[in-house]
């Protein structure tokens, strides 16, 4: 039984193929563990991603372009004995190997009553931000077994990770389905099982550990959005 089964959604497009090419290198490069990745795609042939050893399943006719992000469900319930782990993750999240490590880690320490999370970070003129938290907030600890965690009120990072056993107990029936919401099909944890996350808190602040990377930093070039605008360390009072 090989670890962790990776599931990618990748609608084509260059400007895309570059942040993939990138979480592609992050884990063939740095995760020193048995995976195999499937990518999903709308396209059956990708050349520049013949290189890597992945698997490219297509979908080429979907009703809604954001159907590609659902594809995934089918691939962890088909093979759901296979691996130890399961990862879907969108096209431009980078996942640092021993953050993932951390992750499953904390998962033992939280669940069932909650499960680790991560924030996303941009990169702006050499400066981090957080994506999605938009308020600062009060940092209320919860400590657990000599770590110390904290809810945010905006919770949401791209991806959703799970080991096999948990995931085989708390299945939900209607787990492979298709949807317009993908930032539904990347936070089926927490907003689906209704689990709420928690992110690591080291010297009063998010831990490393929980940051996950935003490549495409849309966000925090943008000076209309509201997103990416604040600084992971002075996301708390």
């Amino acid at each position: 039984m090989k670890q962790l089964l990776i599931c990618i959604a990748f609608h084509y497009n260059k400007i895309q193929l570059q942040y993939l090419i990138k979480v592609l290198d992050n884990f063939f490069d740095n995760y020193n563990i048995e995976f195999d990745i499937i990518i999903d795609s709308n396209k059956s042939v990708i050349p520049e991603l013949s290189g890597y050893d992945v698997e490219i399943i297509a979908h080429p006719n979907q009703a809604h372009p954001f159907h590609l992000t659902w594809q995934h469900r089918k691939h962890v319930f088909d093979n759901i004995d296979n691996y130890e782990n399961f990862m879907y993750v969108e096209d431009d999240m980078l996942i640092p190997f021993e953050n993932y490590l951390n992750y499953l880690e904390n998962f033992k320490l939280l669940f069932p009553k909650y499960v680790p999370s991560f924030i996303r970070i941009e990169n702006y003129e050499g400066v981090d931000y957080i994506t999605d938290v938009t308020k600062i907030q009060s940092l209320l600890p919860i400590n657990t077994k000599g770590k110390q965690f904290a809810k945010l009120n905006e919770p949401y990072h791209a991806f959703w990770i799970m080991p096999q056993k948990e995931l085989k107990e708390t299945m939900i029936s209607n787990f492979v389905r298709l949807s317009d919401s993908r930032e539904t099909a990347s936070t089926y944890i927490m907003w689906e099982l209704r689990k709420t996350g928690l992110v690591e808190i080291e010297n009063n602040q998010i831990s490393s550990k929980c940051y996950s990377y935003h490549l495409s930093n849309n966000y925090a070039r943008s000076k209309e959005s509201i997103f990416a605008k604040i600084e992971p360390n002075k996301i708390f009072k």
